[in-house]
């Protein structure tokens, strides 16, 4: 994001995220120019990860949660069209509801549903 926010910064006065993530929520064009550049590269990385580990979702969270769909629908296309269509055809995209530490908690959620399911963790 902040190879994105330093394109701003030389067009406008100085930006904080949220005052970046205001403006594309008002429907500012140039910072949702930019918010689709991030969600489409966004995107690229999280294709791999899709195709070499194969999750059931895809949990947005942080800051860029605040953008939603804004952030969420270039992530999915990318995804899409650059990940195996067998990796991809249950696979569901979610904004995180949580806003407090969503890593800690998506992992735990990992550990225990392996826990339930029976299998090994090591």
């Amino acid at each position: 994001i902040s190879s994105y926010l330093d394109q701003i910064r030389e067009k406008t006065t100085p930006l904080s995220i949220s005052s970046f993530i205001k403006a594309a929520n008002e429907n500012d064009k140039f910072c949702i120019s930019l918010v689709e550049e991030m969600g489409r590269t966004l995107g690229e990385v999280i294709a791999n990860v899709v195709n070499f580990l194969n999750p059931e979702a895809i949990l947005i969270g942080g800051e860029l949660a605040d953008l939603g769909d804004l952030i969420l629908n270039p992530i999915k296309g990318t995804v899409r069209r650059q990940s195996l269509e067998l990796a991809t055809r249950n696979l569901s995209f979610k904004i995180a509801e949580i806003k407090d530490r969503p890593a800690a908690r998506g992992a735990a959620s990992l550990i225990l549903n392996q826990i339930f399911k029976g299998n090994q963790l090591f």
